[in-house]
């Protein structure tokens, strides 16, 4: 009897012993998977800056990408490092011309009594069937254009033909919403705006305005935006105001740090 009872204690030790032992020979399924991912994407980052009040839209196209490879949509992106009050908003194309992969990137900068990072820099990873990138910029595009700078983003319509909210899928959004525009619409009257196409005017007022809701920003008590600022490095002043009301976009520009140079306004990353 004693040894009937030793034998049963027993067996479920061996069996628990042999799981344990099993578990240790077992790859890992989620490190593996986790190889996997990163052997199937790449990671780079795309660098953006607009001055205040206004917008810089990037477009973000793969022109070796394989056959089978997965829209632009498949793209991942992350800002890295301060943000500020700044929008950030991407979106694919459903169907590009020529069935190229492209995206399209918005950074808006608000006018707004805190100091704002220079440059906004997003972490993307895509699929490496995608093969490598090409970045067109289009910086602070309600300026007039200058040259042929732009003309690298501006075929994706039919000349004089508006970018339609329909036409995207939204990638990523980071930030307060301009007005009452999503990510689709606010990316779509971006490239409007950089292409001299029609556009809203209720979504320049929202970006050329002050403030999130376009109602002028409200600056410390007894401190004016900008006053006794010091710019510290990769990152700029806000604006001063004058007479009691905010200096336009192209009135007063932020200054920039000591080391922390603006971008050309297009040209690729």
């Amino acid at each position: 009897m004693r040894r009937l009872w030793t034998k049963l204690t027993l067996a479920p030790l061996v069996a628990i012993a042999a799981a344990a032992v099993a578990a240790q020979l077992l790859p890992d399924a989620s490190g593996a998977h986790g190889r996997a991912v990163a052997r199937s994407t790449r990671s780079w980052t795309l660098t953006l800056s607009a001055g205040v009040g206004e917008l810089t839209l990037a477009e973000v196209s793969f022109p070796g990408a394989a056959r089978a490879a997965p829209s632009a949509r498949a793209l991942r992106m992350t800002v890295a490092g301060p943000f500020g009050a700044d929008y950030l908003a991407a979106a694919s194309l459903r169907a590009p011309p020529g069935g190229a992969r492209r995206a399209l990137v918005l950074l808006v900068d608000r006018a707004t009594p805190l100091m704002d990072p220079v440059y906004v820099h997003v972490r993307v990873r895509s699929p490496r069937s995608l093969g490598s990138q090409r970045v067109a910029k289009a910086a602070d595009a309600f300026a007039p254009a200058r040259g042929t700078a732009r003309r690298a983003l501006c075929g994706l319509t039919p000349r004089g033909v508006a970018l339609g909210a329909s036409r995207l899928a939204p990638i990523a959004a980071r930030g307060t919403a301009v007005g009452g525009f999503d990510a689709a619409a606010a990316v779509a009257q971006a490239y409007d705006v950089a292409c001299g196409l029609p556009r809203s005017a209720a979504f320049e007022r929202a970006v050329r305005g002050a403030g999130a809701g376009g109602s002028p920003p409200e600056a410390p008590v007894g401190k004016l935006p900008g006053e006794g600022c010091r710019p510290r490095p990769g990152y700029a002043c806000p604006l001063a105001q004058e007479g009691g009301r905010l200096a336009g976009p192209g009135a007063a520009p932020r200054p920039a740090a000591a080391g922390a140079r603006r971008p050309a306004a297009a040209g690729a990353h």
